[in-house]
């Protein structure tokens, strides 16, 4: 396939994906679906790869003990899989098409609810674009906060045990396999949010341009509700207050400035939150926008009170 054909099939996959946007209530929930499948299918099929690499690259060392240096050798065949780069190359496809159509899909729910139609400007697809590599850029980094560290401790244990390259290649197998099985559910943490947050972030650009000026935040109320979604709901936020955290974020995002980027978007899991005392319009500036926390299923509406 030429480069000019392949350019059109990538094009004509994005306007599929677009095309979803909000032609239902379930609009939201399919492209979650879709991403969630297309993070945790290209993670089991890059550990596949990566596996069948390292037993083959076992078996080319030949019988004796497993080194550290055997464990360095199958690190760096296993990165070839799943490092940073590998890992982002191979999701690259789900995570840039259904970013563009889960930040379309937050900014034409605000247009429906408000009735009105929502034209992106430049500012918009810029703040995509960034949208786009920044979420690539959370999927590479799951190899310096979780992968890489888990790779190691397995390879270490193996070197301590005074296992035989010979008597590891069934357990090697088997460990793996593990390991990509209860990596999924990391996947799919992920996947949760960041079409929650690109979402999000699609209706901060939904409300502006439909001239919307303040929004109110919705808590799924129940068992299950956070203590800082009991505590954020009902709370009326500033358009200018979400586009500021917003823009920070993406601003950060832009510089691979990690730190700046999680202090610019709080992630408030525990208990321990206390914003009772704290108006409105006080709030600190990193709590605007949800998702307020990882599985957070907090929303905001446009309010006209």
């Amino acid at each position: 396939m030429s480069l000019a054909e392949d350019a059109i099939k990538s094009a004509a996959t994005r306007r599929l994906a677009r095309s979803v946007v909000i032609k239902d209530a379930e609009a939201y929930q399919r492209l979650y679906g879709e991403l969630q499948t297309g993070m945790t299918n290209a993670w089991s099929e890059a550990m596949r790869e990566g596996i069948a690499a390292a037993l083959d690259r076992l078996r080319d060392l030949g019988p004796g003990k497993f080194t550290r240096e055997d464990g360095d050798a199958i690190m760096r065949v296993l990165e070839a899989s799943v490092g940073p780069e590998a890992i982002a190359a191979a999701m690259r496809e789900p995570v840039i098409n259904l970013t563009d159509a889960l930040f379309r899909t937050g900014a034409e729910e605000v247009g429906q609810a408000a009735g009105v139609a929502i034209a992106f400007a430049r500012p918009d697809l810029d703040a995509l674009d960034v949208l786009k590599t920044g979420n690539l850029y959370w999927v590479g980094n799951s190899w310096n906060i979780r992968t890489q560290n888990t790779i190691a401790k397995i390879l270490e244990d193996y070197f301590t045990e005074g296992m035989t390259r010979e008597g590891l290649t069934q357990r090697f197998a088997e460990d793996f396999a593990g390991m990509t099985d209860r990596s999924r559910h990391y996947w799919e943490m992920l996947a949760d949010h960041t079409a929650t947050k690109t979402r999000e972030i699609g209706r901060v650009s939904g409300y502006e341009r439909a001239g919307i000026e303040r929004v109110q935040v919705r808590a799924q109320m129940d068992e299950n509700t956070s203590e800082i979604c009991r505590q954020m709901h009902g709370r009326i936020i500033e358009v200018t207050k979400m586009r500021a955290q917003t823009t920070e974020y993406l601003d950060a995002m832009s510089k691979r400035d990690e730190p700046r980027a999680k202090a610019a978007w709080a992630m408030n899991g525990g208990d321990d939150v206390d914003l009772g005392e704290i108006a409105d319009e006080d709030l600190p500036s990193d709590i605007a926008s949800p998702p307020y926390h990882f599985r957070c299923r907090t929303i905001t509406v446009a309010y006209f009170g």
